[in-house]
């Protein structure tokens, strides 16, 4: 979920683009809070053996950020589809407040599957 509630799931886009062309980087806020994560890891001195992050685009730029940040531009990455978030179908791109105030509170829990566990423990 973006800075504006925009669900942005498994499609690699901005949270401030919604449009059949869309960005496929990380937002401006999204570039912002990888160089305060950086600066925060860098302060504290930690030094990593690999990186990990999903096949978006933004994660990986964030990641980029992140490393330069910390002086570890070389560090391995690991790429992984299972780091992905999850998809949200027709909702990718909809304000998830303005879609539970359509379709109800409970409909979009159970569309963005976090119905799933509830569902898995009865």
């Amino acid at each position: 979920m973006g800075v504006k509630g925009l669900m942005c799931g498994t499609a690699d886009r901005t949270a401030t683009v919604v449009s059949v062309s869309v960005l496929r980087s990380a937002s401006v806020e999204g570039r912002e809070e990888a160089k305060q994560a950086a600066a925060a890891l860098y302060m504290q001195k930690l030094q990593f053996d690999v990186a990990y992050t999903s096949l978006l685009r933004r994660a990986q730029e964030s990641l980029d950020i992140i490393l330069r940040e910390i002086r570890q531009p070389g560090l391995p990455v690991v790429q992984a589809w299972q780091l992905n978030e999850r998809h949200y179908g027709a909702l990718t791109g909809h304000n998830k407040a303005e879609m539970a105030a359509k379709y109800g509170k409970e409909q979009v829990r159970a569309l963005t599957g976090h119905n799933k566990a509830e569902m898995a423990a009865k």
